[in-house]
């Protein structure tokens, strides 16, 4: 609705702005409106990013390091050996802090100041989903040897 049209039909702009301000980001409750404070503290926000990324990597190799290795021996010809992972190391890191970065970075800047635990619980579970994508993609165009449903 445009401000025109909001004087037209006499319905008040701040009262509309309310309504659609209160279903945005998944209906917190004390949801509020966003306002710009200058600058972002950045110490906190690099503190946050590193502590994204430790925990992003921390996680990572429990569960392929650690947890799938023998299924992961059990399919080694879909795998790049570990000699040339090595090589790549550094894109990997590249790619985790990247990953944590953004998640970081878009709470930050467009949900830490519209409630609770509810929202964070909502955010980081659409940006799992998100992230997960890729995985079904990769699934339907990778060929894999071998029978998989």
């Amino acid at each position: 609705m445009y401000y025109s049209d909001a004087r037209r039909s006499h319905v008040s702009v701040d009262s509309v702005q309310k309504r659609v301000r209160h279903k945005l980001i998944f209906s917190c409750p004390g949801a509020k409106k966003l306002e710009r404070s200058g600058r972002m503290n950045s110490k906190r926000l690099i503190i946050a990013i590193f502590t994204a990324f430790v925990f992003l990597f921390g996680s990572n190799f429990l569960i392929h390091v650690l947890w799938l290795r023998p299924d992961y021996m059990a399919t080694m010809s879909l795998w790049r050996s570990e000699a040339e992972r090595n090589v790549r190391f550094a894109w990997m890191l590249s790619g985790q802090l990247l990953m944590a970065a953004t998640f970081v970075v878009l709470w930050a800047a467009g949900f830490a100041g519209r409630g609770g635990v509810k929202c964070a619980f909502a955010y980081g579970l659409f940006m799992g989903l998100f992230s997960q994508a890729t995985t079904l993609i990769t699934y339907v165009v990778r060929h894999c040897r071998g029978k998989l449903p």
